[in-house]
């Protein structure tokens, strides 16, 4: 999540679809959060009024960051990135797999395999693109959403609309193979029903 008052622009970072790169390559131009733990706590509680001191977490929702702003929302581009589905449960799994540091590591290494952890993924229902997007009723609340599978593309044309010279660095990619390789008719199937309102909202396939 970055927020700029200069350039005018609010990024809303939506796991594994490039947001770290974006949220580097952004930074510069953006405006400093007080990440102090009294800060980070009064600002959770909603007690911080004053959007140019509150802090607000790295993956929070556009309608938490819509609430914590206020009137600061209304006149900057708002902004974020999504993946297709099936793509980015394969990369989520892998992600986890082979980083040993994450808190999910050993859970998910003692899975018998991808099926599993979609049903794991499926269990913990947290895993919507949309919800981050979109405010309680389902409408979109950002601008520009732009797409992981033409990310250069679609950066290039924010970065040109708020006005800022900026290159992408590669960070936080997982190594795995094409991820259609790993589903069979089953797990496409269950993605395509759990994740059917992201699917049909960024209008994705299966291909």
């Amino acid at each position: 999540m970055l927020v700029s008052f200069s350039h005018h622009f609010i990024f809303v970072h939506t796991p594994k679809t490039a947001g770290t790169s974006v949220q580097r390559a952004l930074s510069p131009f953006s405006h400093p959060m007080n990440s102090g733990r009294v800060n980070k706590l009064a600002s959770d509680l909603g007690l911080v009024k004053n959007p140019y001191k509150v802090f607000i977490r790295k993956h929070a929702t556009a309608l938490q960051i819509k609430q914590k702003l206020g009137a600061e929302w209304q006149d900057k581009l708002r902004f974020g990135f999504v993946r297709n589905p099936w793509d980015l449960m394969f990369s989520y799994y892998n992600f986890i797999s082979q980083n040993p540091a994450h808190h999910r590591h050993q859970q998910v290494l003692k899975m018998g395999g991808f099926e599993q952890y979609i049903d794991y993924e499926i269990s913990r229902d947290k895993a919507h693109q949309h919800t981050l997007l979109c405010d309680q009723s389902g409408q979109l609340l950002v601008d520009v959403v732009g797409r992981f599978e033409h990310l250069a593309e679609d950066f290039t044309q924010i970065c040109s609309r708020i006005g800022v010279d900026a290159q992408l660095p590669h960070a936080n990619a997982s190594k795995h193979t094409d991820y259609r390789n790993a589903y069979t008719t089953t797990i496409v199937d269950k993605v395509a029903k759990h994740w059917a309102k992201d699917i049909s909202l960024f209008n994705y396939h299966f291909e």
